[in-house]
């Protein structure tokens, strides 16, 4: 089963934002099966991971 997280992106620079959204994949350990960007309705970052607890980790440090 996967977890999907689903964070929206605000700001202009989306560069920016996967930058630190990978930054904190790499500090907390985070392994996720799926990184990406949705530009359009809005922006959204879609990260999947196999394991729950590390879906919550990545949306309670990264998500709030």
């Amino acid at each position: 089963m996967l977890y999907l997280v689903e964070v929206r992106l605000y700001g202009d620079d989306v560069a920016a934002s996967m930058n630190s959204a990978r930054t904190c994949l790499e500090h907390h350990h985070l392994k996720p099966t799926m990184f990406r960007v949705m530009l359009a309705p809005e922006r959204r970052l879609h990260v999947a991971f196999m394991a729950e607890g590390e879906a919550e980790a990545f949306a309670r440090t990264f998500g709030s």
